[in-house]
């Protein structure tokens, strides 16, 4: 799979923007300021459908815009292709999220379509940094690559926090052993 089209509508400083991709690769090449890390910014946020930079949706929409919209087709090596679109309205608030133009249940049910990994020199904490830094990014990686693992975290983090909850209340030894069970369970697809 491949991102084989792109297309940007007032996102960051692209005004309306198409772009063709080779099933060979691109080189994005440009002078400072002229928006090759926006356009990284772009295609990963078709990935997992918010900035790597951390920046809220409402600042990724161009000045003096109200609505960002971004396109992708993902097209796989024997030419199938998907349409994925993300965009939002500044105006309400509320961000839309489309595969072949269907809104999914949640954004989690489709994050990882585009299949993009952003390694970013604010990565560089997940070798310098702190366990639970590269736990995270590992995560990340895990949950655009393999599926289920985004949901089975989710569940296993919900346990955990549910279960040292009771822990700390000094619950019941029945109560602590029914998240324990949840643990147990959600752990083991995790770590599968």
């Amino acid at each position: 799979m491949y991102l084989s089209r792109l297309r940007l509508r007032n996102f960051r400083n692209f005004t309306d923007q198409t772009l063709e991709f080779p099933p060979q690769g691109v080189a994005i090449v440009g002078d400072n300021g002229q928006g090759k890390t926006n356009l990284l910014e772009a295609i990963y946020y078709l990935e997992i459908f918010r900035s790597f930079r951390n920046a809220p949706d409402e600042q990724l929409v161009r000045f003096g815009e109200e609505v960002f919209r971004i396109e992708g087709r993902v097209t796989s090596a024997a030419g199938t292709a998907e349409e994925i679109a993300a965009a939002f309205d500044r105006r309400q608030r509320r961000k839309k999220v489309t595969v072949e133009d269907l809104e999914p249940p949640r954004f989690g049910d489709v994050i990882g379509r585009v299949g993009a990994t952003i390694f970013s020199p604010s990565d560089i904490g997940i070798i310098a940094g702190s366990p639970g830094g590269r736990r995270r990014f590992l995560d990340i990686l895990l949950s655009l690559s393999i599926p289920g693992y985004l949901a089975a975290l989710q569940r296993f983090r919900q346990a955990l926090t549910q279960r040292n909850a009771l822990l700390r209340q000094g619950a019941a030894p029945a109560l602590v052993a029914a998240w324990n069970d949840g643990l147990i369970r959600w752990g083991s697809r995790i770590i599968a």
